[in-house]
């Protein structure tokens, strides 16, 4: 009786172990399973044969957001993180809402572009997707993700749907739009800083993240230029004066990718809509810092004359910073609204010498794209083909949830962010006759 006993209580504990260790599998996946709907499947690999494109650029930046049409699931999501050596998706890291929300821009631009009114639906139907994360109080809207409200989310989100609202004038993206837009006011204080996290609970525990804070601040420019609302253009224009003057007061150190690109374009829209100098000379210290310290700088930190080095990998011309990788695909981002800011006031100089320095860039950008003759070599080119990956080499990064090969939504975002960028701000011809010289 007495073994008996133990073993009943031996079995139990078992079963208790196996219990915890199962819910800890569960809660470790559970992301994953939460957002696996199946894929739509509306765009086909085919079509991308029958398409005509008048230039590399606008193939790479059509074909980025077409790939963005196969890996759409029936929900809404993206499939996150792709590996197309093995052809399966990266399941282990928790799906981003920040990054879904920088996908949905550049499909509405790749819609205002070609008219094709899928991409659009895919757009609309990524949007869908944040509709069960928002959550209204009073006249604010914002994105409850994991039992938390970041700057990051909420800010990109206005972003997204600013350029819906802009390209369907939508009556329901408008009110999604100015929710979002009034919780970013109500987040900046008096000086024009922005508050990180949205809790109505502690109101006054304040944290400011600057990389998050140049992604509200072009939202509210945008949420401004789009709806006429004065009260988001007095914000908008607090928000930039303190960054003015930090930039002023504190110098640019050492630049961060994000940082650049979000604030760069912010200052752009700012001169865009009022014709301040002062944006647009901050824009231009940014960006004339970014080309002196960071264009080509892979050629002369390797010990070697830049010539030999270009010479064995030409592959990487056109590349920023000492690690050519998907930043370049960010840092073109701002390059190119930077530059468009310098064509609005008429400034030659400036304007050709960004544009010269932006279609360099774009040659390194399309290396980073899984064209067809590679893809058709992988196991799966449907969800391959069109995708960008972060580096042309092999390396693995798993704190940062990357390796050289992986495709993510993010990569592609910012690489056809960058290239859309170029064909709606340059004519064709312009762009033809560069990529035509290599």
């Amino acid at each position: 009786m007495e073994s008996e006993r133990v073993y009943r209580v031996v079995l139990v504990v078992f079963a208790v172990l196996l219990l915890v260790m199962l819910t800890f599998l569960v809660s470790m996946t559970y992301p994953f399973w939460e957002r696996k709907a199946p894929l739509k499947g509306e765009m086909k690999l085919s079509e991308l044969e029958e398409m005509d494109f008048s230039n590399p650029v606008e193939r790479g930046a059509l074909m980025g957001a077409h790939w963005f049409g196969r890996v759409q699931r029936t929900d809404g999501s993206f499939i996150y993180i792709f590996d197309p050596d093995n052809g399966t998706e990266v399941t282990r890291y928790r799906y981003s809402i920040a990054r879904h929300c920088g996908s949905i821009y550049p499909l509405v631009w790749a819609y205002q572009y070609t008219h094709d009114e899928r991409y659009l639906a895919v757009a609309e139907h990524a949007a869908e997707f944040l509709e069960d994360l928002m959550r209204k109080d009073g006249d604010r809207v914002y994105i409850l993700n994991n039992g938390r409200s970041s700057l990051f989310d909420n800010a990109l989100a206005l972003i997204a749907f600013s350029y819906l609202y802009n390209a369907t004038g939508d009556p329901e993206h408008l009110e999604d739009l100015r929710g979002l837009a009034n919780l970013c006011m109500d987040l900046m204080d008096d000086r024009g800083r922005f508050d990180y996290i949205f809790d109505p609970l502690l109101p006054d525990d304040f944290s400011e993240n600057l990389m998050a804070s140049g992604e509200a601040l072009l939202g509210l420019g945008l949420a401004a230029g789009f709806t006429g609302d004065a009260e988001y253009l007095e914000g908008f224009q607090r928000s930039l004066g303190y960054h003015v003057e930090r930039l002023t007061s504190d110098g640019l150190g050492d630049m961060s990718t994000e940082y650049y690109s979000w604030m760069s374009s912010a200052f752009s829209k700012g001169y865009e809509l009022t014709k301040n100098r002062s944006y647009l000379e901050a824009s231009y210290s940014l960006t004339d810092w970014l080309i002196s310290h960071y264009f080509g700088t892979f050629f002369t930190t390797q010990g070697r004359p830049a010539h030999l080095v270009m010479e064995e990998h030409p592959e990487l011309i056109g590349s920023f910073r000492s690690f050519p990788s998907m930043n370049s695909c960010t840092y073109s981002e701002g390059l190119g609204d930077v530059m468009h800011a310098a064509m609005l006031a008429n400034d030659t100089a400036r304007s050709e010498r960004y544009r010269d320095v932006l279609l360099n860039s774009s040659r390194f950008i399309l290396n980073l794209m899984y064209d067809t003759d590679e893809a058709m070599n992988l196991s799966q080119p449907y969800l391959t083909v069109g995708g960008y990956r972060h580096d042309l080499f092999d390396r693995v990064n798993t704190d940062m949830e990357w390796q050289s090969r992986w495709i993510r939504i993010d990569y592609t975002q910012h690489a056809i962010g960058a290239l859309f960028r170029i064909i709606r701000y340059l004519p064709s011809t312009i762009i033809a006759e560069y990529h035509g010289s290599f």
